[in-house]
């Protein structure tokens, strides 16, 4: 019995101080573990440090690209003005004489394909490489003249004015010429007949061309004529005159008859000449002043005869043929020098400006020369003479062309160096 009261004794006891330490009244026993230092007293002037940074995962490469920053819509001010930008120099507008140059220079390719056209006439293969040549050079031709009339701009002087405006009109009638041609071979390589109107076709664009080149040339002389007057009183003209005191005589040192040419062109032949070239020169129509007669008209044809006597050689002949023409007989002469001299004709004239009382008249030759082949005659001769005349004035007049003996072709216009003069009929 006592055991047992003491036995509940002592556990009260050992309860009862166990709940005491636990409140806090009695004093703890002492631990075997170590005690940790008292952690220091958190200051909150101290800022917390950073947790270190944890590893991520890779980004892909548009993640990790830099992203520009983006800046203020308004610029920051700034206390000096931005300097104006920099103007470039305006190229300057081509002169009428480069216009012109432009001008002769696609006449000569025009000339030249036809002519290749022509010689290959019954290649499929050659011509349609020529055929497709001339398309690219219309085409570029056109591009080039849009070039031009826009740096002409909205010139205001009379040269360029005018160049601007005839330039304009010729660009519409070759862009028509162009879209006929691209037609005729939208469907590749044409037949016979096609490719005659091809040529044909070739041959109207460098006439039209050409007659845009001279309106130009005639309007430039214009204005430089109405500048002189203005300034000095009267045109500053050169002195070349010809034809003054003459209605019906002729440079009679190179003037035969037409009898006397024809018998030289067969003693030619007959003689076995290497080759025996024969030139013919035809008036083209100019429409005389208001009350100038036939007179008028007789001196101008004696005038370009004049002209055209002072360019053949000492063995060379000039005899007069119906309504005006000329035969030139250009013994010594290869096709090339005949062509040579017959084109400075035609130029010359061209360029001339003939003056009868108050009026001042200008006028053009249309040209056509042959060549000797083995067995020809005289009279086929001059029958190809006028085939290459007749075939020039087809196309507008004007210019020159060729016979080999199997079909007339047109000559390369080649610029030559001719002075414009005044001949006083």
């Amino acid at each position: 019995m006592l055991w047992f009261i003491a036995l509940v004794a002592t556990l009260n006891l050992c309860i009862g101080y166990a709940l005491g330490v636990y409140i806090g009244e009695m004093p703890s026993l002492p631990s075997r573990k170590p005690v940790d230092p008292p952690e220091p007293a958190l200051d909150l002037a101290t800022p917390a440090p950073e947790p270190a940074p944890q590893p991520t995962a890779p980004t892909s490469i548009a993640e990790t690209t830099p992203q520009p920053v983006e800046e203020s819509a308004e610029p920051a001010a700034t206390t000096e003005e931005a300097a104006p930008p920099t103007q470039e120099k305006s190229k300057p507008a081509p002169t009428p004489e480069q216009v012109m140059d432009g001008m002769a220079a696609f006449q000569a390719q025009l000339a030249k394909m036809g002519a290749d056209m022509q010689a290959s006439i019954a290649d499929d293969d050659a011509f349609g490489q020529h055929a497709d040549r001339l398309q690219q050079a219309n085409h570029d031709y056109l591009e080039r003249t849009q070039t031009t009339l826009d740096e002409l701009g909205d010139a205001t002087d009379d040269e360029s004015a005018n160049c601007r405006d005839i330039l304009a009109e010729n660009a519409k009638q070759v862009g028509a010429a162009s879209d006929e041609i691209d037609a005729m071979l939208a469907d590749g390589v044409p037949d016979a007949a096609a490719r005659e109107s091809l040529i044909a076709k070739t041959e109207e664009l460098e006439s039209t061309v050409g007659a845009a080149e001279r309106d130009i040339e005639a309007k430039v002389e214009g204005a430089s004529i109405d500048s002189a007057t203005t300034q000095n009183g009267a045109p500053d003209e050169p002195e070349a005159e010809t034809g003054e005191d003459s209605e019906g005589d002729l440079a009679a040192s190179a003037m035969v008859t037409i009898e006397e040419a024809q018998a030289a062109i067969q003693a030619a032949l007959d003689a076995g000449e290497d080759q025996v070239v024969v030139a013919g020169v035809r008036h083209d129509q100019i429409e005389l002043p208001e009350g100038a007669g036939e007179e008028t008209e007789v001196r101008l044809l004696n005038a370009i005869s004049e002209l055209a006597s002072g360019l053949i050689d000492e063995q060379q002949l000039l005899a007069p043929r119906e309504n005006g023409e000329l035969l030139m007989v250009l013994r010594g002469d290869d096709v090339e020098q005949a062509t040579q001299r017959i084109e400075t004709l035609r130029q010359q004239i061209e360029k001339a400006t003939f003056v009868a009382g108050d009026a001042k008249l200008q006028t053009t030759v249309t040209c056509g020369l042959a060549e000797s082949t083995d067995g020809i005659t005289q009279y086929e001769l001059l029958d190809f003479v006028d085939e290459a005349i007749g075939e020039s004035e087809r196309h507008g007049g004007n210019r020159s062309y060729h016979h080999d003996g199997r079909y007339p072709a047109p000559v390369m216009p080649e610029e030559i160096k001719v002075a414009p003069q005044t001949v006083n009929l």
